[in-house]
């Protein structure tokens, strides 16, 4: 159907797509908000086509149904090409939001021209606008085309259609007698038949207007594409970051620390009064009880400043975004009261476990030269002062040794052993063998075979650090501004 044709374009007054694409997305995301939110309203609506003669009705159903069919196994080979070897999902999760919405709007020009009820499929498919496909960085859509698989599967193997679970749709005859006349059911049936069909075209739109774009470049896919080339393995890790990524901070009990979800979903934070009154700053509290037994520790800020213990993914921990950010790094981004603190000030951390005297030694030379990287010595115990100049290359060094020198498991040592062999080994006084001797009495344990195993997963020649300043390079700006 085109537009010209639209029962509820007609109805509600939405703009013609061919006059102002934008104007018509946003009128038609202002209905599927207020006027159609019940199902029920929407099946009302065109209810005056059961009034079809049993041969329109013959001639219709199997139709759509075929088409359904048709396009559910051409939309899951698509899939099954673009999630697996094609690691769509890896590729949509880095791309810019303006690129993604770019994709979606293709997605929802395609269905409304070519779906068997045309852009009234809006209508039957509330779920599938702008808004709601860019939550949580693009990854609504991922879940979508998932349950889109996930349905598929479960139907097992099947001639017939599939139909995508929504509670929204199950109610849409709530309000019809029953049992339905047979004008009801034929209604119900080539509406959810015609709901599908646009699922499918819609998606279909977004996954050939991305490939379309892998094809013939630009800025943004040719950045992501180019930190996949390089190293896959580190562009699905920032995918998996920005997967995990929380769209707003959540609340904790400043006592108890414990969240919603841990209390329950009856939980009623309350705020203390006098900091929100003077200061406009919210300390939640679970219960009087513990508002009680925190007042020693906050009455000597109450009202003066605003001071919280930044608990976790709250608004007072300044990397809340960002769950999967490994501890230590969430902890120096915290020292910067919420401001992102330099390079400079990444230090050794705090230990978990005892370090050795040599280790110990190495500490308090960086801490007392906070320029310096790492310092090397030579067989004569001359110390040679490493710096960085790089700036992400700096930084994932830094979050390295950080790691290494306070995570009991020492996952950084290899890494930075690796670099640090690679940088240094042909300088005056060093060679592999002193470098590899000196981060023994270090960190202790067998540093070779830890280095020849962290080898062994990457190309030859270029270091794990080199890749992941590689990747930061391109992606990792986009990941730490995002809020």
């Amino acid at each position: 159907m085109s537009q010209r044709c639209s029962v509820w374009a007609s109805k509600f007054g939405i703009a013609d797509i061919a006059q102002d694409r934008v104007q018509w997305n946003k009128d038609w995301e202002r209905c599927l908000k207020s006027s159609m939110q019940k199902s029920s309203f929407v099946f009302e609506g065109m209810r005056y086509i059961g009034g079809a003669t049993a041969e329109e009705r013959e001639e219709h159903l199997p139709k759509v149904r075929n088409a359904l069919v048709k396009g559910q196994k051409n939309v899951h080979e698509l899939l099954e090409s673009l999630l697996g070897r094609g690691r769509f999902d890896t590729m949509w999760l880095l791309l810019e939001e303006p690129e993604r919405k770019k994709h979606l709007f293709h997605g929802l020009e395609v269905a409304s021209k070519h779906s068997f009820f045309g852009e009234d499929g809006r209508a039957y498919c509330p779920e599938i606008t702008l808004a709601g496909m860019l939550k949580e960085r693009g990854n609504a859509y991922i879940k979508f085309i998932q349950l889109f698989e996930e349905t598929r599967k479960s139907v097992g193997e099947s001639d017939g259609p599939f139909y995508l679970p929504s509670d929204w749709w199950d109610h849409a005859v709530d309000d019809v007698a029953k049992p339905l006349s047979d004008g009801d059911q034929f209604v119900y049936t080539i509406l959810t038949l015609g709901r599908n069909e646009f699922i499918c075209q819609f998606i279909r739109g977004v996954a050939e207007s991305f490939a379309s774009e892998v094809v013939h470049g630009g800025r943004d896919i040719d950045s992501v594409l180019k930190v996949m080339d390089e190293d896959g393995a580190i562009a699905d890790g920032f995918a998996k970051a920005m997967q995990s990524m929380r769209d707003k901070p959540i609340i904790r009990c400043e006592n108890c620390e414990r969240s919603a979800d841990e209390l329950g979903p009856d939980t009623r934070f309350m705020v203390c009064s006098t900091c929100k009154t003077k200061l406009d700053f919210s300390l939640h509290y679970c219960s009087q009880k513990c508002q009680k037994e925190d007042w020693q520790r906050h009455r000597l800020s109450c009202g003066k400043k605003k001071v919280s213990k930044r608990l976790p993914g709250t608004a007072g921990d300044s990397a809340w975004a960002h769950p999967l950010l490994p501890e230590f790094y969430r902890e120096q981004l915290n020292k910067g009261n919420g401001q992102t603190t330099s390079i400079r000030s990444i230090g050794p951390g705090t230990p978990q476990y005892t370090r050795s005297p040599a280790l110990q030694h190495q500490v308090s030379m960086i801490e007392a030269d906070k320029d310096a990287d790492y310092f090397l010595f030579t067989p004569s115990r001359e110390p040679i002062r490493f710096v960085i100049d790089d700036f992400f290359l700096k930084l994932v060094f830094r979050l390295m040794r950080t790691d290494a020198m306070s995570n009991r498991d020492q996952q950084g040592v290899a890494p930075i052993a690796q670099y640090l062999v690679k940088a240094m080994a042909g300088s005056p006084g060093l060679s592999k063998d002193t470098i590899l001797k000196q981060m023994s009495e270090e960190y202790g344990g067998d540093i070779s075979a830890k280095l020849k195993r962290l080898e062994e997963k990457g190309p030859p020649g270029v270091t794990f650090l080199e890749r992941m300043s590689k990747g930061m390079t391109a992606m990792g700006p986009k990941l730490m501004n995002m809020k």
